[in-house]
């Protein structure tokens, strides 16, 4: 009897230690095994049997350096992952609390780290979409559908169909110009309709 509970007590307690989400004992459970992750070498396909693939968004490189400054989240041990607790002054910002619910900013044309263009404009969403409609009303863009919910707007340039993409990070909203699979469409005919939309973007 006294053997049974002995091995359910060690059972338990050996579930207790390395449970994923219990860290009381702090086991390493390969938890930051990210910080040694290593870049690979492309994947080498045969020649001539399938299509050319271009990554579209690409691992960024990372120096030493930025890992060296890069925030640590692991405990007090150094062997587990682990977020810091987040730090609630009680005090609430009354500008803070109105950001991004306001007029909308004029569009911003910029490129990001590949070199795609993009437009990028910070306020309200439902604005910006209003904003977005009454420009493609006045430019020689033809709409061909729409989908506020999904963030699309199917156009029609260049005699293909092409759909403007609406992004939303926080307070920013960000348009870039994708074919129906996602993939983002050669930079120059990018440009071209980011361009129209930027001029004739309501003041």
């Amino acid at each position: 009897m006294l053997y049974r509970v002995g091995l359910v007590l060690g059972l338990s307690l050996l579930t207790l230690a390395v449970t994923p989400g219990c860290s009381r004992f702090s086991v390493d459970n390969h938890s930051l095994a990210y910080k040694e992750a290593t870049v690979l070498p492309p994947l080498q396909l045969p020649a001539g049997e399938t299509r050319p693939m271009t990554a579209i968004y690409p691992a960024p490189a990372i120096s030493p350096a930025a890992m060296q400054s890069a925030p640590d989240f692991a405990n007090k041990k150094g062997n587990r992952f682990e977020m810091p607790r987040p730090q609630n002054s009680g005090v609430v910002n009354a500008d803070n609390a109105s950001v991004g619910i306001g007029a909308p900013s004029r569009p911003a044309l910029v490129t990001d780290g590949n070199g795609y263009p993009l437009l990028k404009i910070e306020g309200d969403a439902n604005r910006i979409w209003d904003l977005l409609a009454a420009t493609l009303s006045v430019v020689n863009i033809t709409v061909v559908d729409r989908n506020q919910s999904a963030g699309w707007v199917s156009i029609k340039t260049n005699n293909q169909t092409v759909y403007l993409r609406l992004n939303r990070a926080g307070t920013i909203t960000t348009i870039t110009v994708q074919d129906e699979k996602n993939a983002l469409i050669d930079k120059n005919l990018a440009s071209d309709v980011l361009v129209q939309l930027n001029q004739n973007w309501p003041a």
